[in-house]
Order: structure tokens, then sequence, then C-alpha cells
């Protein structure tokens, strides 16, 4: 979305980006806090298409988020993008799976979480 009135672009960029590693920091935090009480976490990114991908694509990159979030965290990941069996899915509205496809996502990604936690 444009800045709202009176932000210039470049303010409205270092707030997003001041936001960003705001939650990139909850975020490690929270996965600490999790495993310190013997819990795993391993993240999963869903399929999105259309228009909301490419907002996605262009606020905030796979590098800048997806990848930091696992490094900073140290906690296994599982992206749609990254296997085959995840990709293909077209979302009727851009960011949400039919209840169809919905079903057969998570039949993919069972096994796919399984070797996400053996390997952490």
């Amino acid at each position: 979305p444009p800045p709202p009135p009176g932000v210039t672009p470049e303010q409205f960029r270092e707030g997003y980006m001041a936001s960003m590693e705001d939650i990139l920091a909850r975020t490690a935090a929270a996965v600490k806090s999790i495993e310190g009480r013997g819990g795993r976490v391993v993240f999963v990114r869903c399929p999105s298409s259309g228009q909301v991908r490419e907002i996605e694509r262009n606020t905030a990159p796979r590098e800048g988020f997806w990848n930091r979030i696992l490094a900073e965290t140290g906690a296994p990941g599982v992206h749609f993008e990254d296997h085959e069996s995840l990709r293909g899915f077209t979302c009727p509205e851009w960011s949400h799976l039919t209840a169809e496809d919905a079903v057969r996502f998570t039949a993919a990604l069972l096994p796919l979480l399984d070797e996400a936690l053996a390997g952490s």
C-alpha cells in the first residue's frame, strides 16, 4: 500500500523495516522459550499465489525474511516452493487453499514435517 498522508516513501520503508526487525527479534525469543521448555519448532510457509504472492515477493523477499528467520532462530522450515509435492496449488483468492487442496497439502506436508523434526 502507499504510505499514509504526510509520510514519505523512505519513512514508510524505514518503519516497515523496523517492524520486520522487531518481528524477527520477538520470534527468535519465542522459539528460544519454546525450545527451553522442551518444545520443537518448524516454520511452514504455506502457498500463496497471484497478486498476494507478488506483493510478498516485493515487500518481504525470501532472502530478507524467511531465510533470516530460519537463520536467526535455528529452527528448520518447510517452504512450499522448495518441495514438488507442495507446489502447484492455486489459491482462489490468492492466500488460502480450497478445502480440498488443504487436505492434499496437509497430507503432502506431514512427511516433510517429520523429516524436518528428525534433522533438528
